[in-house]
């Protein structure tokens, strides 16, 4: 039954309008038929995808290996640097761009930092990676850091709505 769904999933994709919108919108109805709790409604990760920056696309925009069927036992993780370059060649610059290259599992990438159905763009307030939400973000991971930063004049203003104040980066 899972095949013949993927099967209308893939045929359906494929002959959904070129509109990318509507394209993401068709394929992501036909990827829950067997990615939701319920046969249905769609999971709490795929209401937030529905309000992110990439709403638009379709769900193989990201997660290549979904077009296989069967889908591979352990999907690999999207790659973001295959449309984000440049902000993948700062992240390569970063302590923890260069912790990833030397082989380090602990190193944040960029789920980790922007969430991942979820993504918002860094203007957006309630974004992970707002001005506003950084330090909680790398709170996450560096709590002594978070909490003097919190306590900081810089933190007090940021969490005073301070445009200009310095915040994690």
């Amino acid at each position: 039954m899972k095949a013949l769904l993927w099967a209308l999933c893939v045929l359906g994709a494929a002959g959904a309008p070129a509109d990318s919108a509507a394209r993401g919108s068709a394929e992501a109805e036909l990827c829950l038929a067997c990615h939701s709790p319920d046969g249905g409604a769609p999971p709490p990760r795929l209401q937030a995808y529905a309000r992110s920056a990439h709403k638009d696309l379709a769900c193989t925009a990201c997660h290549a290996k979904a077009a296989d069927t069967p889908h591979p036992a352990k999907m690999p993780k999207p790659d973001c640097a295959s449309c984000h370059e440049k902000s993948d060649a700062s992240y390569k610059t970063t302590v923890h761009g260069l912790a990833a290259a030397k082989g380090s599992k602990k190193a944040a990438a960029c789920t980790d930092c922007h969430g991942d159905h979820g993504v918002l763009r860094a203007m957006d307030s309630v974004s992970k990676a707002s001005k506003a939400n950084l330090s909680t973000t790398c709170g996450r991971c560096h709590r002594a850091e978070a909490t003097q930063y919190a306590r900081s004049v810089h933190g007090k203003a940021v969490a005073g709505g301070a445009k200009e104040a310095p915040t994690c980066t």
